[in-house]
Protein backbone atom coordinates (compact mmCIF):
# COMPACT_ATOMS: atom_id res chain seq x y z
CA UNK A 1 0.00 0.00 0.00
CA UNK A 2 2.95 2.25 1.05
CA UNK A 3 4.85 1.97 -2.22
CA UNK A 4 1.28 1.73 -4.06
CA UNK A 5 0.24 5.37 -2.99
CA UNK A 6 4.19 6.49 -3.80
CA UNK A 7 3.96 5.48 -7.19
CA UNK A 8 1.06 7.39 -7.31
CA UNK A 9 2.39 10.48 -7.19
CA UNK A 10 5.51 9.36 -10.22
CA UNK A 11 7.58 8.40 -7.45
CA UNK A 12 9.82 5.03 -8.69
CA UNK A 13 12.22 3.23 -6.16
CA UNK A 14 15.93 3.26 -7.08
CA UNK A 15 15.78 -0.60 -6.75
CA UNK A 16 13.80 -2.99 -8.14
CA UNK A 17 11.14 -4.52 -5.77
CA UNK A 18 9.36 -7.84 -5.61
CA UNK A 19 6.39 -8.97 -3.58
CA UNK A 20 5.85 -12.28 -3.23
CA UNK A 21 3.28 -14.54 -1.06
CA UNK A 22 4.26 -17.89 -0.72
CA UNK A 23 2.82 -21.26 -0.57
CA UNK A 24 3.35 -24.66 1.70
CA UNK A 25 4.99 -22.74 4.17
CA UNK A 26 3.98 -24.72 6.84
CA UNK A 27 4.71 -28.18 4.63
CA UNK A 28 8.37 -27.39 4.32
CA UNK A 29 8.54 -23.44 3.21
CA UNK A 30 8.03 -25.74 -0.22
CA UNK A 31 7.22 -22.34 -2.31
CA UNK A 32 9.71 -20.22 -1.21
CA UNK A 33 12.30 -23.12 -1.59
CA UNK A 34 11.47 -23.78 -5.05
CA UNK A 35 11.52 -20.25 -5.66
CA UNK A 36 14.83 -19.48 -4.95
CA UNK A 37 16.43 -22.53 -6.41
CA UNK A 38 15.01 -21.39 -9.87
CA UNK A 39 16.45 -18.11 -9.35
CA UNK A 40 19.37 -18.38 -7.39
CA UNK A 41 22.14 -17.37 -9.74
CA UNK A 42 20.11 -14.43 -10.74
CA UNK A 43 19.68 -13.42 -6.37
CA UNK A 44 23.36 -14.08 -5.94
CA UNK A 45 24.47 -11.32 -8.43
CA UNK A 46 21.69 -8.71 -8.03
CA UNK A 47 19.09 -9.04 -4.85
CA UNK A 48 20.04 -6.44 -1.89
CA UNK A 49 17.95 -7.74 0.90
CA UNK A 50 15.01 -9.97 1.15
CA UNK A 51 12.78 -8.65 4.08
CA UNK A 52 10.20 -11.05 5.43
CA UNK A 53 6.66 -11.33 7.69
CA UNK A 54 5.15 -14.84 9.25
CA UNK A 55 3.21 -13.26 12.04
CA UNK A 56 2.28 -9.74 11.09
CA UNK A 57 -0.96 -9.89 13.63
CA UNK A 58 -1.43 -11.65 16.80
CA UNK A 59 -3.72 -9.76 19.31
CA UNK A 60 -1.61 -7.98 22.12
CA UNK A 61 1.75 -7.08 20.11
CA UNK A 62 3.69 -5.73 23.09
CA UNK A 63 6.61 -4.98 20.54
CA UNK A 64 7.64 -5.68 16.87
CA UNK A 65 10.74 -7.85 17.05
CA UNK A 66 13.09 -8.75 14.49
CA UNK A 67 15.88 -11.40 13.19
CA UNK A 68 18.35 -11.21 10.08
CA UNK A 69 21.72 -10.95 9.45
CA UNK A 70 23.92 -8.81 11.25
CA UNK A 71 24.91 -6.36 7.55
CA UNK A 72 21.26 -4.89 8.92
CA UNK A 73 21.88 -4.46 11.97
CA UNK A 74 21.58 -0.39 11.92
CA UNK A 75 18.82 -0.26 9.63
CA UNK A 76 16.56 -2.42 11.29
CA UNK A 77 17.11 -1.87 14.68
CA UNK A 78 16.78 2.26 14.10
CA UNK A 79 13.34 1.54 12.18
CA UNK A 80 12.13 -0.74 15.51
CA UNK A 81 13.65 1.65 17.83
CA UNK A 82 11.29 4.17 15.84
CA UNK A 83 8.41 1.64 15.14
CA UNK A 84 8.45 0.66 19.07
CA UNK A 85 9.63 4.23 21.16
CA UNK A 86 12.30 3.12 22.38
CA UNK A 87 16.35 3.32 22.76
CA UNK A 88 17.86 -0.40 22.24
CA UNK A 89 21.38 -1.28 21.09
CA UNK A 90 20.67 -4.66 21.39
CA UNK A 91 22.57 -6.80 18.66
CA UNK A 92 19.85 -7.81 15.51
CA UNK A 93 19.23 -12.14 16.15
CA UNK A 94 19.85 -14.26 14.01
CA UNK A 95 17.30 -15.39 11.50
CA UNK A 96 16.55 -19.52 11.75
CA UNK A 97 14.59 -21.93 9.21
CA UNK A 98 11.02 -21.55 10.77
CA UNK A 99 9.98 -19.22 7.55
CA UNK A 100 10.28 -18.38 4.30
CA UNK A 101 14.01 -16.57 4.70
CA UNK A 102 15.88 -19.27 5.40
CA UNK A 103 16.31 -20.67 1.76
CA UNK A 104 17.24 -16.78 0.71
CA UNK A 105 19.47 -16.19 3.54
CA UNK A 106 20.96 -19.37 4.34
CA UNK A 107 21.52 -21.40 0.12
CA UNK A 108 21.35 -17.61 -2.07
CA UNK A 109 23.06 -15.96 0.44
CA UNK A 110 21.04 -12.83 0.34
CA UNK A 111 21.04 -10.84 3.61
CA UNK A 112 17.44 -10.54 5.06
CA UNK A 113 15.20 -9.00 8.05
CA UNK A 114 12.67 -10.84 9.32
CA UNK A 115 9.77 -8.83 10.98
CA UNK A 116 7.15 -10.17 13.48
CA UNK A 117 4.81 -9.11 15.96
CA UNK A 118 6.11 -10.28 19.46
CA UNK A 119 2.46 -11.14 20.93
CA UNK A 120 1.63 -14.28 23.94
CA UNK A 121 -1.64 -14.70 23.01
CA UNK A 122 -2.00 -14.71 19.04
CA UNK A 123 -3.85 -17.56 17.14
CA UNK A 124 -1.44 -19.82 14.94
CA UNK A 125 -2.68 -21.07 11.85
CA UNK A 126 -6.47 -22.15 12.27
CA UNK A 127 -9.50 -21.95 9.92
CA UNK A 128 -10.53 -18.64 12.09
CA UNK A 129 -7.62 -16.81 10.65
CA UNK A 130 -10.24 -14.20 8.79
CA UNK A 131 -11.49 -10.79 9.11
CA UNK A 132 -13.81 -11.55 11.86
CA UNK A 133 -10.75 -12.55 14.08
CA UNK A 134 -9.05 -9.69 13.10
CA UNK A 135 -11.82 -7.06 14.56
CA UNK A 136 -11.78 -9.09 17.83
CA UNK A 137 -7.75 -9.16 18.97
CA UNK A 138 -6.81 -6.11 16.96
CA UNK A 139 -9.87 -4.06 16.12
CA UNK A 140 -8.51 -0.99 15.01
CA UNK A 141 -5.34 -2.45 13.09
CA UNK A 142 -2.93 -0.41 15.66
CA UNK A 143 -0.46 -3.71 15.98
CA UNK A 144 -1.08 -4.69 12.46
CA UNK A 145 0.10 -0.61 11.50
CA UNK A 146 3.38 -1.00 13.61
CA UNK A 147 4.75 -4.48 12.00
CA UNK A 148 3.32 -2.86 8.54
CA UNK A 149 5.33 0.44 9.04
CA UNK A 150 8.26 -1.50 10.37
CA UNK A 151 7.96 -3.68 6.61
CA UNK A 152 7.23 -0.66 4.61
CA UNK A 153 10.53 1.49 6.32
CA UNK A 154 13.02 -1.21 5.68
CA UNK A 155 11.48 -1.86 2.25
CA UNK A 156 11.68 1.60 0.98
CA UNK A 157 15.07 2.67 2.39
CA UNK A 158 16.24 -0.73 1.07
CA UNK A 159 15.10 0.11 -2.21
CA UNK A 160 15.92 4.11 -2.43
CA UNK A 161 18.99 4.75 -0.39
CA UNK A 162 21.53 5.69 -2.71
CA UNK A 163 24.43 3.82 -0.93
CA UNK A 164 23.05 0.56 0.91
CA UNK A 165 22.99 0.91 4.46
CA UNK A 166 24.97 -1.98 5.52
CA UNK A 167 27.13 -2.35 8.63
CA UNK A 168 30.06 -4.89 7.72
CA UNK A 169 32.36 -3.30 10.78
CA UNK A 170 29.25 -4.60 13.03
CA UNK A 171 28.81 -8.00 11.24
CA UNK A 172 32.58 -8.75 11.61
CA UNK A 173 32.65 -8.01 15.34
CA UNK A 174 29.73 -10.71 15.87
CA UNK A 175 31.96 -13.11 13.85
CA UNK A 176 35.03 -12.56 16.41
CA UNK A 177 32.54 -12.89 18.92
CA UNK A 178 30.94 -16.04 18.09
CA UNK A 179 34.41 -17.98 17.10
CA UNK A 180 35.49 -16.61 20.69
CA UNK A 181 32.42 -18.18 21.83
CA UNK A 182 33.34 -21.05 20.33
CA UNK A 183 37.21 -21.39 20.75
CA UNK A 184 37.49 -22.63 24.31
CA UNK A 185 35.58 -26.07 23.64
CA UNK A 186 37.84 -26.26 20.37
CA UNK A 187 41.11 -26.43 22.36
CA UNK A 188 39.72 -29.31 24.62
CA UNK A 189 38.25 -31.16 21.21
CA UNK A 190 42.12 -30.90 20.13
CA UNK A 191 43.19 -31.80 23.38
CA UNK A 192 41.16 -34.76 23.49
CA UNK A 193 41.98 -35.66 19.81
CA UNK A 194 45.88 -34.92 20.87
CA UNK A 195 46.66 -32.34 18.22
CA UNK A 196 48.13 -29.04 19.20
CA UNK A 197 45.78 -25.98 19.35
CA UNK A 198 48.40 -23.55 17.12
CA UNK A 199 46.36 -25.27 14.28
CA UNK A 200 43.56 -21.85 15.58
CA UNK A 201 45.86 -19.69 14.91
CA UNK A 202 45.10 -18.98 11.13
CA UNK A 203 41.44 -18.90 12.16
CA UNK A 204 42.65 -16.24 14.91
CA UNK A 205 44.57 -14.70 12.48
CA UNK A 206 41.84 -13.71 9.48
CA UNK A 207 39.65 -13.06 12.24
CA UNK A 208 41.50 -9.93 13.41
CA UNK A 209 42.75 -9.28 9.78
CA UNK A 210 38.73 -9.06 8.81
CA UNK A 211 37.44 -6.79 11.63
CA UNK A 212 40.84 -4.69 10.77
CA UNK A 213 39.36 -4.53 6.87
CA UNK A 214 35.82 -3.67 8.40
CA UNK A 215 36.85 -1.06 10.43
CA UNK A 216 39.07 0.48 8.08
CA UNK A 217 36.49 -0.25 5.03
CA UNK A 218 33.90 1.82 7.41
CA UNK A 219 35.90 4.18 8.38
CA UNK A 220 37.70 5.14 5.02
CA UNK A 221 35.59 4.14 2.51
CA UNK A 222 31.66 4.08 3.56
CA UNK A 223 31.39 6.85 5.93
CA UNK A 224 32.47 9.22 3.64
CA UNK A 225 30.11 8.15 0.90
CA UNK A 226 27.09 10.38 -0.59
CA UNK A 227 24.26 10.89 -2.72
CA UNK A 228 26.67 12.93 -4.42
CA UNK A 229 30.05 10.88 -4.37
CA UNK A 230 31.67 9.39 -7.59
CA UNK A 231 29.25 7.61 -9.14
CA UNK A 232 31.33 4.53 -9.78
CA UNK A 233 32.66 4.69 -6.29
CA UNK A 234 29.12 4.38 -4.88
CA UNK A 235 28.64 1.36 -7.43
CA UNK A 236 31.54 -0.33 -6.22
CA UNK A 237 30.97 -0.10 -2.64
CA UNK A 238 27.38 -1.35 -3.13
CA UNK A 239 29.01 -3.91 -4.96
CA UNK A 240 30.34 -4.97 -1.59
CA UNK A 241 27.79 -4.60 0.11
CA UNK A 242 25.47 -6.69 -2.08
CA UNK A 243 28.25 -10.02 -1.79
CA UNK A 244 29.27 -10.15 1.21
CA UNK A 245 27.17 -12.68 2.56
CA UNK A 246 28.04 -14.66 -0.52
CA UNK A 247 31.47 -15.47 0.60
CA UNK A 248 30.45 -17.41 3.69
CA UNK A 249 28.26 -20.16 1.40
CA UNK A 250 29.79 -23.27 1.45
CA UNK A 251 29.11 -25.70 -1.98
CA UNK A 252 27.47 -28.23 0.37
CA UNK A 253 25.87 -28.53 3.44
CA UNK A 254 27.18 -27.07 6.46
CA UNK A 255 27.96 -30.06 8.86
CA UNK A 256 26.12 -29.86 11.91
CA UNK A 257 22.75 -28.48 10.17
CA UNK A 258 19.79 -30.39 9.22
CA UNK A 259 18.90 -29.13 5.50
CA UNK A 260 19.94 -29.40 2.22
CA UNK A 261 19.70 -25.74 2.22
CA UNK A 262 21.90 -24.72 4.56
CA UNK A 263 25.15 -23.84 3.02
CA UNK A 264 25.86 -20.25 4.99
CA UNK A 265 28.72 -21.19 7.11
CA UNK A 266 28.09 -18.63 9.63
CA UNK A 267 24.26 -18.10 10.59
CA UNK A 268 22.93 -21.47 9.38
CA UNK A 269 20.74 -22.87 12.16
CA UNK A 270 21.96 -25.84 14.15
CA UNK A 271 20.86 -28.87 13.92
CA UNK A 272 19.80 -28.84 17.66
CA UNK A 273 17.63 -25.22 16.89
CA UNK A 274 16.28 -24.83 13.72
CA UNK A 275 13.99 -21.82 14.64
CA UNK A 276 17.32 -19.87 15.40
CA UNK A 277 20.70 -19.11 13.06
CA UNK A 278 23.85 -20.50 15.17
CA UNK A 279 27.24 -18.54 14.79
CA UNK A 280 29.61 -20.97 12.99
CA UNK A 281 27.30 -23.99 13.24
CA UNK A 282 29.99 -26.38 12.24
CA UNK A 283 32.20 -25.53 15.10
CA UNK A 284 29.06 -26.33 17.45
CA UNK A 285 28.97 -29.56 15.57
CA UNK A 286 32.70 -30.31 16.28
CA UNK A 287 32.61 -29.95 19.71
CA UNK A 288 29.71 -31.63 20.60
CA UNK A 289 30.37 -34.78 18.62
CA UNK A 290 32.82 -37.40 20.34
CA UNK A 291 33.27 -38.93 17.05
CA UNK A 292 34.50 -36.49 15.19
CA UNK A 293 38.16 -37.07 14.01
CA UNK A 294 40.95 -34.53 13.58
CA UNK A 295 40.61 -34.73 9.77
CA UNK A 296 36.95 -33.28 9.66
CA UNK A 297 38.13 -30.56 12.53
CA UNK A 298 41.32 -29.85 10.46
CA UNK A 299 39.41 -29.56 7.32
CA UNK A 300 36.05 -27.29 9.00
CA UNK A 301 38.78 -25.20 10.13
CA UNK A 302 40.34 -24.51 6.39
CA UNK A 303 36.94 -24.57 5.08
CA UNK A 304 36.18 -21.45 7.66
CA UNK A 305 39.32 -19.69 7.20
CA UNK A 306 39.29 -19.16 3.80
CA UNK A 307 35.44 -18.01 3.92
CA UNK A 308 36.51 -15.69 6.63
CA UNK A 309 40.17 -14.68 3.97
CA UNK A 310 37.19 -14.41 0.95
CA UNK A 311 35.07 -11.77 2.89
CA UNK A 312 38.10 -10.01 3.65
CA UNK A 313 39.38 -10.03 0.26
CA UNK A 314 36.04 -8.01 -0.90
CA UNK A 315 36.28 -5.65 1.56
CA UNK A 316 40.08 -4.97 0.60
CA UNK A 317 39.45 -4.98 -3.28
CA UNK A 318 40.05 -1.94 -5.24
Amino acid sequence: AVVSTQSTGGWRPRRTIKVASWDAEEWGLFGSIEWVEENRFVLRNKAVIYVNTDVAEGGECNEVMATGSPLYQGLTMGVLNRVNGVNSSAPLPLSGSGSDMFSFYCYAGVSVVDINCNSADNVYHTIHDNRRLFDLIDKDYTNLAKVSSALAQVVVNASESVVIQGSVDVYCQRISEWWFHHRPGLVELLARLKEDKDVLKPVDDIVSALNKAAAQFQANVYSPLSGESDPMEIRRVNDILLHFDRAFLSDTQVPGTLSFYSRHLLVSPSADDAYSGSGFPSLKWMVSDESITKDEVLHQLEVIRWALKSARDILLFN
